[in-house]
């Protein structure tokens, strides 16, 4: 994971590269095959929540 972290921060601008990293197995797709953001912010919220408690 560090490798990532340390490749996306040479190769991208301070304000692009991600703060956090996760892996999923499998990503939730339009029929056109398109990512559906709003399906993962809306997870991340969860986690978020839970988290909190």
């Amino acid at each position: 994971m560090d490798d990532i972290r340390q490749y996306v921060r040479v190769s991208l601008s301070a304000h692009e590269y991600p703060r956090e990293i996760e892996f999923v197995s499998e990503m939730p797709l339009t029929t056109s095959g398109k990512v559906i953001r709003r399906i993962l912010r809306s997870r991340a919220q969860e986690e978020a929540e839970l988290v909190q408690g």
